[in-house]
């Protein structure tokens, strides 16, 4: 799929200056702050690790863990659909469906 149709009007995409790595998100809604970027510092992960993150919002966390961790698998839950869409439009923008996946309910 073509990047830019992954990208919804009022949306925008947010380069992560981290591997290359960027995020959709919209301004009208929440945006990621210095807190995510401060516990993505924080958390490790052995090779081959799984992670769980609860309330992923527009899935800051998983993207910055993918690139600053050495875990395989990053599962990410969030309960309000069109944000956890939005997450999930931000792996397959960083053709990382591999290691990310992103679960709404």
């Amino acid at each position: 799929m073509e990047r830019e149709k992954l990208i919804l009007p009022g949306e925008r995409v947010d380069d992560l200056q981290l591997e290359g790595l960027s995020i959709i998100q919209n301004p009208s809604g929440f945006c990621f702050g210095v807190d995510a970027v401060l516990l993505s510092d924080f958390a490790k992960a052995k090779h081959g690790a799984h992670i769980v993150d609860l309330g992923t919002g527009n899935g800051i966390l998983p993207l910055l863990l993918s690139a600053k961790t050495k875990a395989t698998r990053i599962t990410a839950f969030e309960i309000q659909d069109e944000v956890a869409d939005m997450a999930h439009r931000s792996v397959v923008y960083n053709a990382l469906e591999d290691r990310i996946q992103i679960i709404a309910d």
